[in-house]
């Protein structure tokens, strides 16, 4: 009987260790799993980023994240190239420092892989997520000094060898509208997003007054050679980085500066500097024979009296509405009206132009018409305003005229 009971538990172990080794393990679902690019927190001009994936983990497994630029370059399951992610149970991180800066200096979307390891099994958890690449602010992308000394100019966009040798085109333009400059003066960062938006629309449809290509790094000044600058002005300079046949990623920037020292030492002073002066809050004035419009943007007279003082329609010799306007458009009494106008007679109870014309000689609606003038619609000369019956009378009167004189002068008619 004892053997029976130790064979049982034998078969009952063996069965139960089957089991065990045939089960599937606990992997993580990546279903609703969120992916994204974020500031490392790091200082400095570059900024570096982690990727973050927001899910549910289990710290006890191991997880690690593949990189590429297209869906098709899938790795092996067993390939050394995964980088190690931390885990949290409620995320994922692959730091800064064990992406390849090259990833997003190089052109294509970017992908990730993500692979789970539970005691010796692995499996891919995750295939050919496509993540967002990380937004850099403009303004920031691309960093310029225009000195008069020497002009500096780096990339600030992650890179494996901090764009050396790149080349980079510039067009160089004055900022006329200042509301973009006035929106720009702002410590709230979505408005400062929404102004630096306006400006790139701006510069990328202004001709510019001056366009180049520059290498990144110091070089030789290139305000030296910009006579139209003028101190206190505000101008733009929009970039573009050469992505020399679609090899790397197309990054484009703007930025604000103003005028300094134009005279002897021209130099742009960037929006950011101490020096920078920002716009009065002008609004149709004139000062220091400067005229502003409605924005407080510079313009010549003609526009200043257009925007700022509207010239109201004026009513030159014309009694409208019962009032009576002089030679200088100027209401004034009707003997002052008569005498600097003539003698006009008003269209008493007329049609003219298809607008009616009361008993006063004052222009009225139809059903007023009709109670002052009489229903009886009269035939309408269009371009004189004089009835055609009128006419047709005059002629008849002529008619019976003449031919009383002729016949009296045949001797038709018996003699007195």
């Amino acid at each position: 009987m004892k053997k029976i009971g130790i064979m049982i538990l034998v078969i009952l172990s063996t069965v139960l260790g089957m089991h065990s080794v045939n089960a599937e393990p606990a992997w993580t679902n990546m279903a609703n799993a969120t992916y994204q690019f974020v500031h490392d927190g790091s200082e400095g001009v570059v900024p570096y980023f982690d990727l973050a994936i927001l899910g549910a983990f289990d710290q006890s497994h191991t997880y690690e994240v593949y990189f590429a630029h297209s869906m098709e370059d899938a790795p092996e399951l067993a390939s050394s190239d995964f980088k190690k992610a931390t885990a949290t149970s409620s995320s994922l991180k692959v730091s800064s420092y064990n992406i390849d800066r090259a990833l997003f200096e190089e052109a294509g979307e970017i992908y990730v892989w993500v692979r789970e390891t539970i005691e010796s099994e692995q499996k891919m958890i995750a295939s050919a997520v496509k993540v967002a690449r990380p937004e850099i602010m403009l303004s920031k992308r691309i960093q310029t000094n225009f000195l008069f000394e020497q002009t500096v100019l780096n990339v600030l966009y992650p890179s494996s060898n901090n764009y050396a040798g790149r080349s980079v085109s510039y067009k160089i333009g004055r900022v006329t509208d200042l509301s973009i400059v006035r929106a720009m003066n702002t410590t709230d960062e979505t408005a400062l997003k929404n102004a630096l938006n306006r400006l790139l629309a701006y510069a990328k449809a202004d001709e510019g007054m001056y366009q180049g290509t520059l290498t990144t790094g110091t070089s030789e000044s290139i305000t030296k050679n910009m006579p139209d600058l003028k101190d206190g002005e505000y101008y733009y300079a929009y970039l573009v980085v050469d992505t020399e046949d679609g090899k790397y990623y197309a990054i484009e920037d703007v930025n604000l500066y103003q005028g300094l020292n134009c005279e002897m030492n021209p130099s742009l002073n960037n929006y950011t500097f101490p020096e920078f002066t920002w716009p009065d809050n002008y609004s149709c004035e004139i000062i220091d024979g400067i005229y502003y419009d409605h924005d407080g943007n510079v313009v010549d007279e003609e526009t200043y009296n257009r925007e700022c003082n509207p010239v109201e329609e004026k009513h030159v010799c014309e009694i409208v509405d019962g009032k009576y306007y002089g030679k200088d458009g100027v209401e004034v009494s009707e003997d002052v009206y008569h005498t600097e106008c003539g003698e006009v007679t008003l269209p008493i109870c007329e049609i003219i132009d298809g607008k009616y014309y009361g008993k006063d000689g004052i222009e009225i609606d139809k059903e007023t018409y009709d109670k002052e003038c009489g229903t009886d619609d009269p035939v309408e000369n269009p371009d004189t305003g004089i009835y055609i019956g009128y006419g047709i009378a005059a002629i008849g009167i002529l008619i019976g005229v003449g031919a009383y004189l002729y016949f009296r002068k045949e001797g038709k008619f018996p003699q007195a």
